[in-house]
């Protein structure tokens, strides 16, 4: 029989979650104008097209993290 996660133990996961999410969002901000300065336009336009994902999930949210 699997043991239920603790509180403590599922609220670690969420944030490990968060964290995972949010290097990704730096790492696709970093990487447009590298990507840009490197001519790999297309790779850009889809670097860009997560982070506006993200500044649209936010707005659309009065600018909170989405609980559900």
């Amino acid at each position: 029989m699997r043991a239920q996660p603790t509180r403590s133990g599922l609220l670690v996961a969420i944030k490990a979650l968060h964290t995972l999410v949010w290097a990704v969002l730096v790492g696709c901000i970093l990487g447009i104008p590298l990507t840009g300065s490197l001519h790999r336009f297309g790779l850009a336009l889809i670097l860009t097209g997560i982070v506006l994902g993200e500044c649209l999930a936010l707005a659309a949210n009065p600018g909170a993290v989405p609980a559900d």
